[in-house]
């Protein structure tokens, strides 16, 4: 087999997205190793610029060199004991595979969903289980791809308030909407560079306020090694010239950086804004076409519309993109129903990338309605 990169199709999925050229460009030119005077100068901007998208005001950033699900294992882990509760809000793929991860753990799960699916979480409902229950942490994903809710994060922390470790799923969010974890009060937030940030995989950020780092610090045991945030915290202090205890992806790092410069220099307001409006356009084109929105309409992400499908398969639709236009969308069978799900993130969150997605889609329908 022989690679060519022509071959493959624009990514329209609910990530990884489609980087921006420029985020893109930046990390071929010139492979940098993970230590020493220089390399510490761009890691340092590279931390500013993460706690700067977290909207964070003090704390700490953690750079995972590990997929988002594996940071959440790793918050479990270093954040909890056996048979302490946890509160999941709301449904979805990923709200499931970290529940599955909590019980592993040996953490006793609680689970607030909404009555309808595709709603956000009953706040009352919330409130009541925390005063029922002695709740030592919330889990909430942001913007759920595989079913395009976006949650209410000010009306969570709220309800959370002091009363419980308050942990936040951005990973399809982060760089395309305010976070703003100081100002909300959360403890702890998932970050990510392939998805709406528009940069390269490879380096996960997580942010842990200054109550974390506490807990982190006063604790005196160990719970692993590259699973426990209080070795990765530690060795800021124990390899000043290697601030992490492994080998950090350096041109993630780089591809990283230049996608946060470009985001906060469009400013973050522009970026939400630009997000929410082809967000709006495509549900807004495809429900006059004929298709169901599958989120209501006050909880859509603005990062990926989900749609359900009545008389076509999904398959078929995303067979017929890739075959005509080249262009690769998701489906939500993974989710346990038929229906797609488009992703419109950093670079793609453009009516230049959308349009022929919504084109081709319409196109398919009319072909199997004729």
């Amino acid at each position: 087999m022989r690679f060519e990169a022509r071959k493959y199709p624009v990514l329209m999925i609910p990530g990884p997205s489609e980087p921006y050229p420029d985020a893109l460009h930046i990390a071929s030119l010139k492979v940098v190793k993970h230590y020493g005077k220089e390399w510490l100068e761009i890691y340092n901007h590279f931390y500013d610029l993460a706690l700067k998208l977290f909207g964070a005001d003090s704390g700490a950033i953690i750079p995972f060199p590990i997929p988002a699900s594996f940071t959440m294992e790793v918050i479990l882990n270093s954040l909890f004991e056996k048979g302490d509760n946890i509160l999941f809000l709301n449904e979805g793929f990923f709200v499931r595979r970290f529940k599955e991860t909590a019980l592993r753990y040996g953490l006793k799960v609680h689970h607030v969903v909404p009555e309808t699916p595709g709603h956000r979480v009953n706040l009352d409902e919330v409130k009541m289980l925390m005063d029922a229950e002695d709740i030592a942490g919330v889990v909430v994903v942001h913007s759920e791809t595989s079913t395009g809710v976006l949650e209410d994060l000010d009306g969570i922390s709220r309800v959370v308030g002091d009363d419980a470790i308050l942990i936040v799923d951005s990973v399809s969010s982060y760089g395309a909407l305010r976070m703003d974890v100081s100002r909300r009060g959360i403890d702890v937030c998932i970050g990510y560079a392939s998805k709406a940030l528009g940069a390269l995989n490879g380096i996960t950020p997580v942010y842990i306020n200054d109550d974390i780092v506490g807990r982190l610090k006063d604790r005196k045991e160990f719970r692993g090694f590259l699973n426990d945030m209080k070795v990765w915290y530690e060795y800021r202090e124990i390899w000043p010239f290697h601030p992490y205890p492994t080998t950090l992806p350096t041109q993630s790092i780089i591809s990283f950086i230049k996608a946060a410069e470009m985001v906060l220099e469009e400013g973050l307001d522009r970026v939400e804004e630009r997000h929410r409006e082809v967000s709006s356009y495509v549900y807004k084109r495809l429900e006059e076409a004929g298709l169901e929105g599958y989120p209501e309409s006050n909880a859509r992400s603005p990062t990926v519309s989900v749609f359900r499908l009545e008389g076509v398969d999904a398959d078929d639709v995303v067979n017929y993109l890739v075959d005509k236009y080249n262009i690769f969308i998701g489906t939500s069978k993974f989710a346990g129903y038929n229906g797609i799900r488009i992703g419109h993130m950093g670079y793609t969150a453009s009516y230049r990338f959308v349009e022929p997605v919504i084109t081709g889609i319409i196109e398919y329908l009319s072909k199997q309605r004729s």
